[in-house]
C-alpha cells in the first residue's frame, strides 16, 4: 500500500496569508500519470519525498534495529506496519544480537574468512528488500553501526545480549586475513561509540585518515555487495552511519563510494549519515545538512533526545539554514521511553508529532530495547496506535501544503502547541497536554470547518464551523495530546 501525499511544506518564506482565494487541489489525484521511479526527492517541494510521482509522509515504528536479521515474523511485521499506515523502515547491517547471522564465513579453525560470504546473511537481506518493495515500504539501509564495533556490555540494559567489537569478523583476533600487528587494529576495544573521534583504527582506514588499505579492501567489498544487492531496488534511502562520532572524512569516503557504485549502473540515489550529536547546529551535523556533494538528505535523530520547544526549534532552525536549497529531514529513532535517559513515554508521543508539525517528511519509532517502553514504544500496541493516528490526521489534511507557522499563535505557553497552516486553506495545531491559545486568522477571510482529534484514541469530534478575519480562541477539549484541524470552506 502506497499511503499518497497529504503533508507536504512549501517553504518558510512563502506568503502565508496572501487573501484567501486559492484553489484546493488534490496532490494524490489519480488523474496522474503513473510511473516506477520509486522514492525520490519531491519535484514540487525538496523538503518532502515521493514515491512513483506522488508525495507522501514516511512513518514507522521499529520491532528491531536490524529487522532483515530476524526472519521469524518478519512478514507478519510487516503486514502490521502496512496495515496501520506505515510506510516506512530503518534497517542496520548490523550482526549484533545473538542469533543473527554475520555476513563471513567461518574456516575450519573457527576464524572467519573476509573473502567468503555467508550466503544466508544476504539472503536475508534481499529477501527483506523485496518483502518491502512488495509494499511500498521505504527502507532507510544504514551500512555502518557503530555498536557493532566497539565494547560489547554497552550501558543500554542487553549485557551480553549486544555483541560488538569482540564477537564481529573484522576484530583481527577473529579472522584469517589479517593480523593486529599488521592493521594496527585492535584484538580489545574497552569504550563505547562517542560523539567525538575515538581511537579506534577500524575507523581510520579511509585514504584521508591513516589509509590502511589492508583493512579497507575488506571493507569495500562488504559495502560493494550491499550495493549489489540494494540497487535494483527502487524503496531504499541511504544512511552511512548509526550514531556516529567518528571523522567526518569516514562518512565522505563511505558517500563517495556507494554513490560511484549507483553511477556504475546511472542511478540516482539518496544518502545521509547520522552523527551522534543532539545539537543539530554542531559543525559535522551541518556538515552533513549543507554539504550537497555527500548528503543529499538530513537525518535528524539525535535532536530526539532534545524535548519542549529546544526540540522543535531546532528542527526549524536547521530548516531555516537551508531554506533557499531544502533537503527531506529524516526522524529515524524517535526516542521515549522508561530507560532513565529517554525521558518517558509521553516524551516519545510528542516527538513523533512535533517532528511532523516541525516539517520533517519521515519520523519512526525507535525500538523498545531490552524491555518494555525502555527507549521508546518501537512497533508495541502504542506505537502503532498514534503511526495509525498520524495517518488519519494526516490524510484528513489531505493534498494541501502546510507550513510550520509558531508565529501564527499567540496566548501560547512553552511547549504548548505548534501550528501548521497552507496560505489560507487550512490550519493544524497540536496540543502535547491540552491548553488554550489564539490563532490569527485575521488575513483569512470565509468560513472553515473545525474539528478536534484524540491524538491517543484516534477519535473526531463533531465538526464546529468558525468565522475567519478574526483572532480565534482554541481551547483544547481536555488534557493530554490533541490536534484541530481548521478548514476552509468551498
Amino acid at each position: 500500500m502506497l499511503c499518497a501525499a497529504f503533508f507536504i511544506s512549501c517553504s518558510e518564506d512563502e506568503d502565508i496569508l496572501p487573501g484567501g482565494e486559492d484553489i484546493i487541489e488534490e496532490v494524490g489525484n489519480t488523474d496522474r500519470p503513473k510511473d516506477n521511479s520509486g522514492i525520490q526527492v519531491f519535484t514540487d517541494n525538496n523538503y518532502y519525498w515521493q514515491y512513483n510521482g506522488v508525495p507522501l509522509l514516511l512513518l514507522g515504528g521499529a520491532k528491531e534495529d536490524n529487522i532483515f536479521n530476524f526472519q521469524e515474523g518478519l512478514v507478519d511485521y510487516l503486514d502490521q506496519l502496512e496495515a496501520n499506515g506505515g510506510n516506512y523502515i530503518k534497517n542496520m547491517m548490523s550482526s549484533r544480537t545473538p542469533g543473527n547471522v554475520y555476513p563471513f564465513l567461518k574456516n575450519a579453525d573457527g576464524l572467519y574468512d573476509l573473502s567468503q560470504w555467508n550466503p544466508e546473511y544476504w539472503n536475508r537481506l534481499d529477501r527483506f528488500l523485496s518483502l518491502c518493495a512488495e509494499r511500498d515500504i521505504v527502507v532507510q539501509l544504514i551500512i555502518w553501526d557503530m555498536w557493532d564495533y566497539f565494547r560489547t556490555d554497552a550501558d543500554l540494559g542487553y549485557g551480553a545480549n549486544n555483541l560488538g567489537w569482540e564477537s564481529n569478523p573484522f576484530n583481527p583476533a577473529l579472522n584469517s586475513n589479517y593480523t593486529s600487528q599488521e592493521t594496527g587494529l585492535a584484538t580489545d576495544i574497552g569504550f563505547y561509540p562517542s560523539n567525538r573521534p575515538t581511537s579506534h583504527k577500524f575507523f581510520k582506514t579511509v585514504p584521508n585518515l591513516e589509509d590502511i588499505t589492508s583493512v579497507r579492501g575488506y571493507q569495500e567489498a562488504f559495502v560493494k555487495k550491499i550495493m549489489e544487492i540494494s540497487l535494483p531496488y527502487k524503496n531504499i534511502l541511504y544512511c552511512i552511519n548509526n550514531d556516529m562520532g567518528e571523522d567526518m572524512e569516514w562518512s565522505k569516503y563511505w558517500s563517495a563510494f556507494i554513490r560511484n557504485e549507483a553511477d556504475k549502473i546511472q542511478k540516482k540515489i539518496y544518502i545521509t549519515d547520522m552523527h551522534r550529536s543532539a545539537n543539530l547546529s554542531s559543525t559535522e551535523q551541518i556538515e552533513i545538512l549543507t554539504d550537497r556533494k555527500h548528503f543529499d538528505f538530513f537525518e535528524a535523530s539525535q535532536n530526539n533526545l532534545n524535548s519542549g520547544d529546544e526540540h522543535y526549534n531546532r528542527i526549524i532552525n536547521a530548516r531555516n539554514r537551508i531554506k533557499d536549497n531544502p533537503v527531506p529531514f529524516s526522524n529515524s529513532k524517535i526516542y521515549g521511553g522508561d530507560a532513565p535517559w529517554s525521558d518517558g513515554v509521553d516524551q516519545s508521543i510528542q516527538r513523533f508529532w512535533k517532528t511532523i508539525f516541525a516539517g520533517s517528511a519521515a519520523t519512526n519509532f525507535h525500538k523498545e530495547g531490552p524491555y518494555t517502553n525502555a527507549f521508546s514504544m518501537g512497533f508495541n500496541e502504542q506505537g502503532k496506535a498514534q503511526i495509525k493516528h498520524m495517518r488519519m490526521f494526516a490524510d484528513a489534511m489531505n493534498s494541501f501544503s502546510p507550513v510550520p507557522t509558531n508565529n501564527l499563535l499567540s496566548n501560547r505557553s512553552a511547549n504548548e502547541a505548534f501550528c501548521l497552516s497552507h496560505q489560507n486553506n487550512q490550519y493544524a495545531v497540536y496540543f502535547p497536554d491540552g491548553g488554550n491559545v489564539v490563532l490569527n486568522l485575521q488575513q483569512a477571510n470565509g468560513s472553515y470547518t473545525m474539528k478536534w482529534f484524540d491524538v491517543i484514541n484516534g477519535t473526531w469530534s463533531a465538526e464546529t464551523e468558525v468565522q475567519g478575519a478574526r483572532d480565534v480562541e482554541l481551547t483544547a477539549p481536555g488534557t493530554g495530546h490533541w490536534a484541530v484541524l481548521l478548514k476552509r470552506k468551498i
